[in-house]
């Protein structure tokens, strides 16, 4: 599956170079990696939401479509899906681009929510 990210109104959340030590033997990287960089860029939009700190609560889903490999560009986009009392669930879509491509093509998404805190242990409210 390619997409044109041309088409993406949105700028990326974040944009990371993943190195030699984030791949196994063969090039790849790691799904651990990539779960970790989705957690960052949905916890800056949730914490832009909630206008300060966050936590994460859940992945409520992940989906690996496509290997991604060292020294690929990796793009992430976020959309609010829904704001709730003290809680905020973001839609990640990460896409990747080769060093030697202009393609760009979709290798994850994935839901997470997110819980609005004061300090760990204690909720607060999303201000609207």
């Amino acid at each position: 599956m390619s997409i044109d990210v041309t088409k993406i109104n949105d700028q990326p959340v974040l944009l990371v170079r993943p190195g030699p030590n984030d791949a196994n033997a063969r090039g790849d990287i790691f799904g651990g990696w990539l779960m970790s960089q989705i957690d960052i860029a949905a916890s800056i939009t949730a914490c832009k939401i909630a206008k300060g700190m966050t936590v994460t609560v859940a992945v409520k889903e992940l989906k690996f479509i496509k290997s991604i490999f060292t020294y690929d560009r990796v793009s992430f986009f976020t959309e609010v899906l829904a704001v709730g009392t003290t809680s905020v669930t973001i839609k990640v879509e990460a896409f990747s681009q080769s060093p030697l491509s202009e393609e760009w093509v979709k290798v994850s998404e994935a839901i997470l929510v997110f819980v609005a805190v004061n300090k760990p242990g204690e909720k607060r409210v999303i201000e609207k």
